[in-house]
């Protein structure tokens, strides 16, 4: 399942009802109606329980939920970071380092 899917499902539960959960991410409620409907089908899970009052997380809803807010929330901070890196002009790039030290060398075998 990806980000958006993710992202898509949250806040169906937040809002509990697809015309503001829509308005909030951005796209039309078909689309997110059908995004909704792609995770249920690709998880082979309902949910979310419709009604007339709004939409309510399944038990397999929850449990998404609980893995999907913090695995959100990690990916909001991944993105600030990186966009704070790219304001100030640093740059990452992955390399080879060194690290030594009594313990390492210890546990390492080295």
């Amino acid at each position: 399942m990806d980000i958006r899917k993710l992202r898509h499902i949250v806040a169906l539960s937040q809002e509990r009802h697809f015309g503001p959960a829509a308005d909030r991410l951005g796209v039309t409620q078909s689309a997110l109606t059908r995004s909704i409907q792609a995770a249920e089908a690709e998880i082979g899970l309902r949910l979310f329980d419709r009604g007339r009052d709004g939409v309510y997380p399944t038990r397999a809803g929850e449990a998404l939920l609980a893995d999907a807010v913090p695995l959100l929330r990690q990916m909001e901070n991944l993105e600030r970071n990186m966009a704070l890196l790219s304001d100030r002009g640093l740059e990452w790039a992955p390399g080879v380092g060194q690290v030594s030290g009594r313990g390492f060398d210890h546990s390492f075998g080295v």
